[in-house]
């Protein structure tokens, strides 16, 4: 708020103004009133940044500044900031970063659809001056699913093993009693687990969850590797 008084023309004019900061824009309106006249005026600042996966909004740009790229995790947050968080393309925009230093860039789950996960949550950045860095952050979209698996023999899938997917990407690990936790975007497949380099140490996991009734977002079932 403010007011002025000129005494040489018994003229006085009041004013105000109102600014509010959002998560990809700064909004301002500001007025006066005087003798015989008054004025209203508004504005907006933001910032757009074009890369190859599209456009990404943010309040403002500094000299150095981050792109974060999250596939999958529309809605998580950034610590790095209250307000920014990863659009539904999966990008936001960290306006500001430090040059020549290590910039800790770290990602909050919450606010995700419980139909992904982060794989990684953290990352380290030392930009030079001037830079716009890319920062990719793994995910993993698809349905939770916790399997108990056992071998031919009934004994439980040893401990540790590995599991991997159709494309022999590893997907998840095998933890106590044989219990497996994995997310696939698939409702019918099956997953290989594996041990050692023999071929003796490996088995096949099928799944289908294609008639299951998901009462919570983490299906629980049995399956045997063979």
């Amino acid at each position: 708020l403010n007011a002025n008084y000129d005494q040489k023309y018994s003229s006085t004019v009041v004013g105000g103004s109102l600014q509010k900061r959002m998560a990809l824009t700064t909004l301002g309106v500001n007025s006066s009133k005087g003798r015989d006249y008054w004025q209203v005026s508004g504005n907006a600042d933001g910032a757009l940044a074009i890369h190859s996966g599209g456009i990404t909004a943010g309040p403002y740009l500094g000299d150095t500044f981050a792109l974060v790229e999250a596939k999958g995790a529309a809605g998580a947050g950034i610590f790095n900031s209250q307000q920014l968080s990863v659009n539904d393309q999966g990008y936001a925009l960290i306006p500001s970063m430090t040059p020549y230093r290590f910039n800790r860039i770290t990602l909050d789950p919450n606010g995700m659809s419980d139909d992904a996960e982060l794989v990684e949550s953290e990352k380290n950045v030392a930009p030079v001056a001037g830079a716009g860095v890319k920062v990719v952050f793994r995910t993993r979209a698809g349905t939770a699913m916790l399997i108990t698996s056992n071998l031919p023999d009934g004994l439980p899938v040893p401990l540790g093993a590995d599991v991997m997917d159709e494309k022999g990407e590893v997907v998840g690990m095998v933890g106590q009693r044989g219990q497996i936790y994995v997310r696939s975007d698939k409702q019918k497949g099956k997953f290989t687990v594996k041990w050692g380099d023999d071929k003796s140490e490996q088995c096949s996991l099928p799944f289908d969850i294609s008639k299951i009734s998901a009462s919570s977002h983490l299906i629980k079932f049995a399956s045997n590797c063979v």
